[in-house]
């Protein structure tokens, strides 16, 4: 035992010896012995020094540990074991001693070797080197406590679709209000002298196209749907297509005399409605002859979303229906309008007339006459818009060239707008005082946007009239807009100067309204700066705020071989994310900005149309 207890003291004199303070390497002191060794790094771990003492090993092992490890307090860890002291303080001591020695490498624990760096982020995951993010660099800090911030990082920002660049690191670039997503053109293959016209479009729930026409000779859809010639008399058209313009499927409507489309909707199940009217003889969508009586009859024809033919029906009258417009109710309810002379009726209650008047028929979903309405006296008056609101409510539109009574009150001639309740009762019109002239051509649509206001947009032909719209008085122009609320108040209105007219409007999803037409000249159309026609006239779409009517944006797209060809925008439709579809008949050639069309002859410049459909960003 004594030899066991000489080697151990020698041992601890030895670690004092090795020390660079070797005068403090006592027994007793052994721990102060340690923290001159410990900064020259112990004889390889100062903390074997601090079992030197006995009885205060512990105050040693803290000296021997606390500079033990060169820069590494762990090698303190050493001495502190080194403690076999016989009393518990000592050895526990020479514990604790070990511990001193981390602390004592610095004031707190390093995260990283100062100077240090590394690639940093802070944008969302999956933008990093994507567009115009890029990651940069970090250094770590002096004292060892964390990086620094991430210097040459590009983060997302807001795209700006006037340059190539994808700011906000999506994937792809921002699209202006207004350019073109895509373009198509449908009509005829053959090199002859053709006419197909757009009647009608508008967009399902699933964001496809609806569009239907009537053509001359035949119509070619993309793969290979085509539609046979119906020879000498025009045939109506029903396509639908997917939200890149791609056809899904086409139908023929068949008639033995000429056949014009007017209009088109969608109800909330897909059934799609389209209208028209033919110059007798009746009509085949599918589902066999149809045939009604009259001069001209109006028709109505529904496919399933497969395009599978639902009905069809045929006015019954002694004179002439013109159809002009057609709306989808959210029930899948269906209101037809026009005008028509003699009597009329579908199936239900007969109307007769006092010349040419106005009327409207509504149909449940699956074609059963719900009740028909006329309103005109012997003047001409025309109903050439329809809409439903949230409500289930009807709205028509139209002109009323004398005097026209909805059931309350005449209303002197003009434009005029009427709410009827879902029975066709009268709850509220409104006119506005112009004196356009009377035609067959001259249109007032309308809109119904989710708060149950009102849009119309008029087509009045070229001559400036005085029409006052109740928000600034009597104003001069050619065609205009108005915004009712839902009281069919008006809240604001824009009136144009200038040959053109506007034959589409609907509300967006954006908060704004676009409607499409036709410029037959130059025009402002709220950007301060005139828009000019290239040929006889050229497309027009545009948008403004819903809420108070301010300019967004316009584009006039016309002939685009500059041969004096006329171009005109039909019907207008939005998607569910505010995606905007324009659909319309061109002679000659146009260009969207993604690809020329051109229509049959149309580089040679004889008149020969086709039918062009366009999405547009919103």
């Amino acid at each position: 035992m004594k030899t066991r207890t000489l080697v151990v003291v020698a041992w601890g004199l030895l670690a004092g010896a090795c020390s660079e303070d070797p005068g403090t390497g006592t027994s007793g002191t052994g721990g102060s012995g340690g923290m001159g060794g410990g900064g020259s790094g112990g004889m390889a771990t100062g903390g074997s020094g601090g079992s030197g003492g006995m009885a205060t090993g512990g105050s040693g092992g803290m000296g021997g540990g606390g500079s033990g490890g060169m820069a590494t307090g762990g090698s303190g860890g050493m001495g502190g074991s080194g403690g076999m002291g016989t009393g518990g303080s000592g050895g526990m001591g020479g514990g604790a001693g070990g511990m001193g020695g981390t602390s004592s490498a610095s004031s707190g624990a390093q995260i990283c070797i100062p100077g240090t760096p590394k690639s940093c982020y802070d944008g969302p995951g999956g933008t990093e080197g994507v567009g115009t993010c890029l990651g940069g660099m970090s250094t770590c800090l002096p004292d060892g406590s964390g990086f620094g911030p991430c210097e040459g990082e590009v983060l997302p920002a807001t795209d700006d679709c006037k340059t190539a660049a994808d700011e906000d690191c999506n994937g792809a670039n921002a699209a202006c209000p207004g350019s073109t997503s895509w373009s198509r053109r449908f009509g005829s293959n053959l090199m002859n002298q053709t006419e197909e016209k757009l009647g009608g479009l508008a967009v399902d729930a699933g964001g496809n196209v609806l569009i239907a026409g009537h053509y001359l000779s035949t119509m070619d859809f993309d793969g290979g749907l085509g539609l046979g010639d119906g020879g000498s008399a025009r045939d109506g058209f029903v396509a639908k297509l997917d939200s890149t313009g791609q056809p899904i499927w086409a139908r023929k409507i068949a008639a033995l005399n000429n056949l014009y489309m007017r209009g088109a909707c969608v109800d909330p199940q897909g059934n799609v409605v389209v209208v028209g009217e033919t110059n007798g003889d009746g009509i085949n969508a599918g589902g066999g002859l149809k045939v009604g009586t009259g001069s001209v009859q109006t028709f109505v024809v529904s496919y399933d979303p497969a395009g599978n033919h639902r009905f069809s029906l045929v006015s019954n009258g002694s004179g002439s229906a013109y159809a002009k417009a057609v709306a989808c109710g959210a029930d899948g309810s269906i209101a037809l309008v026009g005008y028509f002379t003699g009597n009329l009726t579908f199936g239900g209650n007969q109307i007769i007339s006092n010349g040419s008047d106005a009327f409207v028929v509504k149909f449940s979903g699956d074609g059963q006459q719900i009740f028909t309405k006329r309103y005109g006296d012997a003047s001409f008056q025309a109903a050439t818009g329809a809409a439903f609101d949230t409500q289930g409510r009807v709205v028509i539109s139209g002109y009323n060239d004398n005097t026209i009574d909805f059931g309350v009150a005449t209303l002197a001639k003009g434009f005029f707008v009427a709410r009827l309740s879902a029975t066709g009762e009268h709850l509220a019109s409104r006119s506005f005082p112009g004196d356009a002239t009377s035609s067959s051509n001259l249109l007032v649509r309308v809109s119904a946007g989710p708060d149950d206001t009102l849009v119309l947009a008029t087509d009045s032909g070229d001559t400036p009239i005085v029409v006052d719209l109740g928000v600034a008085g009597p104003q001069n122009g050619t065609f205009f807009m108005v915004k009712l609320d839902g009281s069919t108040t008006p809240v604001w209105g824009r009136v144009f100067s200038g040959a053109g007219g506007l034959k589409g409007v609907t509300f967006g999803n954006n908060g704004d309204v676009v409607v499409t037409g036709a410029l037959r000249g130059s025009v402002d159309f709220g950007s301060g700066t005139a828009q000019t026609t290239t040929g006889s006239s050229d497309i027009v779409v545009a948008s403004y705020s819903a809420a108070d009517g301010a300019f967004r944006w316009s584009r006039v797209e016309g002939d685009f071989d500059a041969k004096s060809m006329p171009q005109w925008g039909e019907a207008v439709g939005v998607n569910a994310a505010g995606q905007i579809y324009v659909g319309g008949s061109f002679e000659g050639a146009i260009h969207w900005g993604d690809q020329e069309l051109v229509a049959s002859f149309g580089h040679v410049g004889l008149y020969s149309s086709d039918v062009f459909v366009a999405s547009l960003a919103p």
